[in-house]
């Protein structure tokens, strides 16, 4: 904003930042080289009536060189005749990968001044942010599904397992550890198919049907850390994490189910 305000000699800029559905989630005023406080709802008026508003839905950059015969320009109190009077206002969309994030308005306190090369400079400029906007969206939602995941890894009532393909335990949720015993950095020098006998007609030798994205699952015994053999449900399959393709093993407790299926028996 102070490099669109330098270039065009602007008096004022604003950036409104939008999510996927248009909204506005970020904003950031400049106004005689001070950077304004502000909250995106005082900006919702300009998105709803405004310039900036036309610019969200039409996709395309305009020049005004008079704000005063431009309906489109949202006119405020300060507008007035007797105030500021009269502007010129450039407003430019902010487009990455044919996805809109954002509208970047520039204004100079007199009309007549801004025109069609301070907006193709602005949109230069605006095409520039747009990477960097687009870029932290991305790194926030991949930060954000991380933090998801460790939420529902580490809160499991089940342990959960993870290996790579050939079984090495990677990591082990809290309830994996204090259910099994083993330190985690005793797991992490253990191999998963160690730790229980797989049922190779689900997971395929060499784990070859896990890598088909099938869901394996069966009965199987786990060797804790202390010497008991615990009976439980495997489920296990392949997933995606960042650019590496690991095993996860979810592994529920189900002797309360084999003492109840022994007292039917007898």
């Amino acid at each position: 904003l102070f490099l669109c305000v330098e270039n065009v000699g602007a008096e004022r800029a604003s950036l409104i930042v939008l999510d996927e559905k248009q909204n506005p989630v970020d904003a950031a005023i400049v106004y005689k080289n001070q950077l304004i406080a502000h909250t995106t709802r005082q900006l919702q008026s300009t998105l709803d009536q405004g310039l900036a508003g036309w610019v969200r839905r039409t996709r395309k950059g305009v020049c005004l060189t008079d704000t005063s015969q431009d309906e489109r320009w949202l006119r405020r109190p300060d507008d007035s005749d007797q105030r500021t009077g009269a502007k010129s206002a450039i407003c430019v969309p902010i487009v990455v990968h044919d996805q809109l994030v954002g509208v970047l308005t520039a204004v100079h306190p007199k009309p007549g001044v801004l025109d069609q090369n301070a907006l193709d400079l602005l949109q230069s400029i605006a095409d520039q942010a747009g990477f960097a906007i687009y870029n932290a969206r991305l790194y926030e939602a991949l930060q954000s599904a991380h933090r998801r995941y460790r939420e529902l890894f580490e809160e499991n009532i089940n342990p959960i397992l993870i290996t790579n393909k050939k079984g090495r335990v990677l990591e082990a949720n809290k309830r994996a550890l204090e259910q099994f015993g083993y330190p985690l950095k005793e797991l992490a020098r253990m191999n998963i198919y160690e730790l229980h006998e797989a049922d190779l007609e689900q997971t395929g030798k060499d784990s070859s049907l896990l890598e088909t994205g099938k869901t394996a699952f069966y009965e199987s015994t786990f060797h804790a850390q202390n010497g008991q053999a615990l009976p439980v449900q495997v489920f296990v399959r392949a997933v995606q994490v960042d650019s590496e393709v690991v095993y996860q093993w979810v592994l529920e407790d189900i002797r309360e189910r084999k003492e109840l299926d022994a007292l039917r028996e007898n």
